[in-house]
């Protein structure tokens, strides 16, 4: 069995994404630290183990099933849309939470962390076309990007 060279150009460019991912990581990190001091990197804190507490509620599950299902004989298109309208019915949720969060906060840091929170959530709803796209073997057009 021979594996085709585009599905390996394919997997390396994601690994190569998530590790050039950790290596920033890695490196802005300590950086950060140093930079935010220990009030507001624990202001940081908060805020992300709020967002990580909340996060399983931005796609309901569905990002780790629609791997499943892009293997079966459905209507892929069908499938993918209706994954990302329930991911972005759980992350528009997830960002009103967040809101009120950041409203009731009365620190103006932690209003920002929040409202930069909401953004992030936001964004992270376009890796279900990711997992399409690396599917179809492509994906390597978005780890280039």
């Amino acid at each position: 069995m021979r594996i085709d060279s585009k599905l390996i150009n394919t997997i390396l460019s994601q690994y190569l994404g998530r590790i050039i991912k950790i290596l920033i990581t890695l490196i802005f990190g300590p950086i950060l630290a140093r930079y935010l001091g220990p009030e507001k990197l624990g202001k940081l804190a908060y805020v992300s183990s709020i967002s990580v507490f909340l996060f399983p509620f931005v796609d309901f599950g569905a990002r780790e099933t629609l791997s499943v299902f892009l293997t079966k004989n459905i209507n892929k298109k069908v499938l993918v849309n209706t994954t990302f309208l329930i991911q972005s019915i759980g992350t528009f949720s997830v960002s009103i939470i967040l809101f009120l969060f950041a409203i009731l906060s009365k620190d103006r840091d932690l209003f920002i962390l929040f409202i930069l929170e909401i953004f992030h959530n936001a964004l992270i709803t376009g890796d279900i076309f990711e997992k399409e796209l690396l599917h179809l073997r492509e994906g390597s057009k978005i780890a280039k990007i």
